[in-house]
């Protein structure tokens, strides 16, 4: 694609490139809603794509939006997204496709959902998987900023949770993007938006809109004023930080989770600075094996391990990062 992808467009053009105006931007995020809604409901299969991120929004040489990346995507059969997926399907002619479990964890830490970052729980992607995947790029347009930026303060550093806390506090327009150039856009416009991602990011999926209702929003057809947004000062952060600290002496980033025989955390906690050795790290992996495998994500792969220390044993997600030259 002649414009790479959105991520590059946002976040890599340097200080000596301007970024993407408003239009573009609007063209960018209305394109990717059309993509999803079309694998959501204009197939005669369901297409989960379960990636969902800037990186993988290619633009052509308009600025249009492209969906790639399709390697953790699942067909599905169209139904409720509370029932489990059939087993298998036919579509316009002899090809039989199988629907495919989706219950592992697919998908990239700042785009994937709540529910896939709850332990002890079995979860099923659905379009809302995706809903909140869009919701996340949503407000990284609005904003200029990265789902996850370790360059940020403590409280900053998880956009989502940021752009929620500035809603409980009637300053979401707070969030926009400084580097767009004053009277360049609606601010109504850029509400909305922020308003619109924090609607496909709540934290019950049932409560996220369908692909087809952001379609009406972003195309002017629906009338009224979107729904109320909630308090989020009574729900769970994305991630929560402690004060204890855990780093790595390689390029890691460990999510971690401490559970007991009595008692179980649904969301995860990042511990972070203890320092682990390379060598433990890599026996808590098997070695980095395909069986401690979970999730592609940005940059390289996670994978699980069971960290023991003197106060517990915690579970522990290590993403082993690629850095460009």
């Amino acid at each position: 694609m002649p414009n790479r992808s959105l991520d590059r467009c946002l976040f890599k053009g340097g200080s000596s490139t301007s970024p993407p105006p408003w239009e573009t931007r609007r063209r960018i995020v209305t394109g990717l809603a059309a993509a999803l809604f079309y694998l959501h409901d204009q197939l005669e299969a369901q297409i989960i794509h379960r990636d969902v991120k800037t990186s993988n929004v290619m633009l052509d040489s308009g600025f249009n939006a492209r969906l790639g990346d399709f390697g953790l995507a699942r067909w599905l059969e169209h139904s409720d997204d509370t029932e489990p997926p059939k087993k298998s399907y036919s579509i316009k002619g002899d090809r039989q496709f199988r629907a495919t479990n989706t219950s592992g964890i697919g998908g990239t830490i700042g785009y994937l959902p709540p529910e896939s970052l709850q332990r002890n729980r079995a979860t099923t992607a659905t379009a809302k998987t995706d809903v909140f995947g869009f919701g996340i790029v949503a407000l990284e347009v609005a904003s200029g900023r990265r789902a996850v930026d370790l360059s940020y303060p403590e409280e900053q550093l998880f956009l989502l949770d940021w752009v929620r806390s500035l809603s409980d506090d009637g300053a979401v327009l707070n969030a926009g993007d400084g580097r767009l150039p004053d009277n360049s856009y609606d601010l109504s416009e850029m509400q909305q938006l922020l308003h619109l991602g924090l609607l496909c990011t709540l934290n019950d999926p049932q409560s996220r809109p369908t692909m087809k209702w952001v379609m009406e929003v972003l195309s002017g057809s629906l009338i009224g004023q979107l729904p109320s947004l909630p308090s989020f000062k009574a729900q769970p952060l994305y991630i929560t930080l402690s004060t204890k600290t855990v780093s790595a002496n390689i390029n890691t980033l460990i999510f971690n989770t401490t559970e007991s025989g009595y008692s179980s955390i649904d969301h995860p906690v990042i511990d972070t600075p203890q320092e682990i050795p390379y060598a433990e790290i890599f026996a808590i992996t098997d070695g980095f094996s395909k069986s401690r495998m979970v999730a592609e994500m940005d940059f390289g792969t996670g994978y699980r391990g069971l960290l023991r220390n003197m106060y517990c044993l915690s579970y522990i997600l290590i993403q082993c990062i690629t850095l460009d030259e």
